[in-house]
């Protein structure tokens, strides 16, 4: 039997604004993966961030694609994002597949969709796969 599960958030980018100062507007904690730019890369042989990411992670209980999608607007209304992108040069939703499955699938329904939308947000999807699921 195959598994895919999903890892969903969304993701500000800015050149000119600090983590803390994206952090106010929403009101809400940055997620890991958050970090000022110049901040020093996970991996030291990239160097430094050029560019600030602020993301909100959808919490793990949810399941389904469209539950991670809707988790994340409960978290933050798109409203407030749109209230911020006067210091927002970029805001999209990454889409992470991890699956062990041959061909991994996303339904990236209208309901989906519809909520990237609010965010003026494209979305990105990563497919990493095949996954040892039972670790």
């Amino acid at each position: 039997m195959t598994r895919t599960a999903f890892d969903v958030c969304l993701v500000a980018v800015s050149e000119s604004s600090t983590l803390a100062e994206l952090s106010a507007r929403p009101g809400v904690e940055p997620s890991d993966g958050s970090h000022d730019a110049g901040d020093a890369h996970l991996l030291k042989s990239r160097g430094t961030w050029t560019d600030t990411v602020w993301q909100c992670a959808a919490p793990p209980p949810t399941t389904s694609l469209e539950e991670k999608f809707e988790a994340i607007a409960r978290r933050l209304p798109a409203e407030i994002v749109q209230q911020a992108r006067a210091v927002i040069d970029r805001v999209y939703i990454s889409v992470g597949v991890f699956s062990d499955a041959q061909v991994p699938t996303a339904d990236l329904t209208p309901r989906c969709l519809a909520i990237a939308a609010a965010y003026g947000a494209a979305v990105e999807v990563k497919v990493y796969a095949p996954v040892d699921m039972d670790s």
